[in-house]
């Protein structure tokens, strides 16, 4: 029927008559008979653009024709230049073609010498006598106007080379004031090839049209972003940054809009980077000095101040945003982008990452995706990449933050991943001596050997208490004049005569045991074991102690296995009484422990796989039963 092919006698209302008992065929007929209808109009408006484009094509090619003796002299008229470079900067709609010159084939026809014409005059527009210089191009920015052949000598520089941009200072400024005060239409090259010549080059010529363009953009309210977005982001910009970010920042007004923080960002992260510290710390003093600061602006510059001095800013920063969502989300703005420059947040100081991830994931659920959800993951992934004592104890801190903890198996993970780090980092292979030392069972040579045989000799303690003579386990009581139990030894006495026992049996190997030795952050465990530089720390507690089930994850893990010396090692000791009155069983989740041997098991089952490789738990039975009546 479309064809016209064996349709003779057909006609719709003969087609419709005879479908009309079948619904399906009669739908299906109708369908068709749309899909026709819309190829028809889809093809007819197709054949009209495409006469209008050529009908558009060939009015343009007429009309520049007409001026190709004026290109190649160098005097065509600047308006005309203007709508050709508009053109190769993909700035009409009608126009296609991936580069400049297509899209002026796509103008203009395939008449190579015209192109070539319109081509050099672009290069050629600098060096008109009517060209503008960066002063006025400057002038014209600043009340958002643009000269004419500001986007011809634009288009002509893109072509040169980057010695053409480099001969002579009044050509690079100029160049400068089109790049940062002119237009910016979206086909030019971004960042142009000439600027890195000139920002390694020139970078105080740089600096200074860059300083003079956005600060006038500062005054109208503008958005400077895209204009110093280099200054952080890449290397090249480093010694122009250095020159420009702080006479930008002094020029930001303390209440700017809100379209200029994120400017005010990468000029604050561009100052951390190539800035002298002490010159930025006063400039900061100074701004925050101003009341009348406007409330993201504010929370940056605190940001600013503590990333660059952490105790001087971070307890101002956390009572500014703590609470505030508000606060929090220019807090997370700040940092959280995805071009926040990552030499940066490697210089993030270990508690200045735990203080943003505690301030910035305590205000946003896990599930949502947000720059605060991503800014916690970046530094807690940070935290984990630091093979650091430090960082292991922050992690552990984090991880038990109430407030934190719907994301604490994601930081329980980090801690499992930065533990292996850490453990990766501090290995050392022992040298042969040693080697052979430990082979024969004899002195350690390093933690672990240390932990493993102070281990194995409490063991052979605690089974002596329990399985050897009667006078074991009255040691750790306090008894009668006639030698009965009278109730549990206080918890000092049974730690020094543990001491005293595990002193006796490591004196031989060269092996120091002391009790109450001083450990990294002023804590102290109860016993100190230490040989050739390493020491393993023991905490001792009594069974009806009431931090029984903390202590070996907030005293033991959070305080004395970070000394450098115990490389994550430690040993956890609990002296079982029973269930006697004076010293019942402290309860854990669910029932008191019935025995000795359940309460080691429950204890080690607090500890994640990773912790059990390092942590050894050994529960003491000094009930003195079944030999002794007098017992509890």
């Amino acid at each position: 029927m479309q064809q016209g092919l064996h349709d003779a006698g057909l006609s719709e209302e003969g087609l419709e008559e005879r479908l009309a008992a079948n619904s399906r065929l009669r739908d299906r007929f109708d369908g068709e008979r749309k899909n026709i209808a819309n190829r028809s109009t889809t093809t007819r408006f197709a054949q009209e653009r495409r006469i209008g484009l050529t009908r558009i094509q060939r009015d343009w090619r007429s009309r520049v024709k007409q001026q190709e003796a004026a290109l190649r002299d160098n005097r065509c008229s600047p308006v005309l230049l203007h709508r050709l470079a508009q053109v190769c900067f993909d700035e009409f709609i009608d126009v296609e073609g991936r580069t400049p010159r297509e899209r002026l084939e796509g103008l203009l026809g395939n008449d190579e010498s015209l192109i070539g014409a319109v081509l050099q005059a672009f290069r050629d527009a600098v060096r008109r006598s009517d060209a503008p210089d960066d002063a006025q191009i400057l002038r014209l920015g600043a009340r958002s106007e643009t000269h004419p052949l500001a986007l011809p000598i634009m288009a002509g520089l893109e072509q040169a080379a980057p010695g053409d941009v480099l001969a002579g200072k009044a050509r690079m400024r100029l160049a400068l004031a089109i790049l940062y005060a002119g237009p910016k239409p979206h086909g030019a090259e971004r960042p142009p090839g000439w600027l890195p010549a000139l920002l390694k080059s020139s970078p105080e010529v740089v600096a200074d049209i860059l300083v003079r363009s956005v600060r006038s953009r500062m005054r109208r309210g503008e958005d400077f972003q895209e204009n110093v977005c280099g200054l952080a982001q890449s290397a090249t910009y480093a010694a122009a940054a250095r020159l420009a970010a702080l006479p930008l920042l002094m020029a930001l007004p303390v209440r700017s809009s809100a379209r200029q923080l994120t400017g005010l960002g990468i000029l604050l992260q561009a100052a951390l980077l190539h800035c002298e510290r002490t010159v930025f710390l006063e400039l900061i003093d100074r701004k925050l000095a101003c009341r009348s600061m406007g409330t993201g602006q504010r929370v940056y510059w605190l940001a600013a101040g503590l990333l660059a001095a952490p105790q001087k800013y971070c307890e101002k920063l956390e009572s500014h945003v703590a609470g505030t969502r508000r606060g929090l989300r220019h807090l997370a703005a700040f940092l959280a982008g995805n071009d926040f420059p990552a030499a940066l947040i490697e210089r993030f100081e270990v508690p200045v990452t735990g203080v943003l991830i505690r301030l910035i994931g305590s205000s946003v659920r896990p599930s949502m995706y947000s720059e605060r959800s991503v800014a916690v993951l970046r530094f807690v992934d940070r935290l984990a990449a630091i093979p650091t004592v430090d960082a292991t104890g922050v992690l552990e801190e984090l991880a038990s933050d109430h407030n934190l903890r719907p994301r604490r198996s994601f930081l329980v993970d980090a801690a499992y991943r930065q533990n292996t780090l850490r453990r990766e980092a501090g290995f050392r292979y022992s040298d042969a001596g040693r080697v052979v030392e430990t082979l024969e069972n004899r002195r350690p040579a390093n933690a672990a050997d240390l932990a493993a045989l102070t281990t194995e000799v409490l063991t052979g303690i605690a089974r002596a208490v329990c399985d050897g003579d009667a006078s074991g386990w009255r040691t750790y009581w306090n008894l009668d004049r006639h030698g009965r139990a009278l109730e549990p030894g206080a918890e000092h006495a049974c730690r020094d005569h543990l001491a005293s026992e595990l002193r006796r049996h490591m004196n031989s190997l060269g092996i120091d045991v002391q009790a109450e030795s001083r450990h990294a952050g002023d804590a102290r465990a109860d016993v100190r074991v230490s040989h050739g530089g390493f020491s393993v720390p023991v905490e001792v507690k009594r069974s009806c102690h009431s931090h029984l089930w903390s202590a070996v994850r907030n005293r033991l893990i959070a305080r004395y296995v970070r000394d450098p010396g115990a490389a994550g090692y430690g040993i956890y000791v609990v002296f079982w009484f029973g269930d006697t009155e004076q010293c019942r069983p402290t309860p854990g989740q669910g029932p008191p422990p019935k025995s000795a041997c359940e309460l080691e098991r429950r204890l080690r089952d607090t500890l994640c796989a990773d912790e059990r490789l390092r942590i050894s738990i050994c529960v003491i039975d000094v009930t003195g039963s079944p030999w002794n009546k007098h017992a509890p």
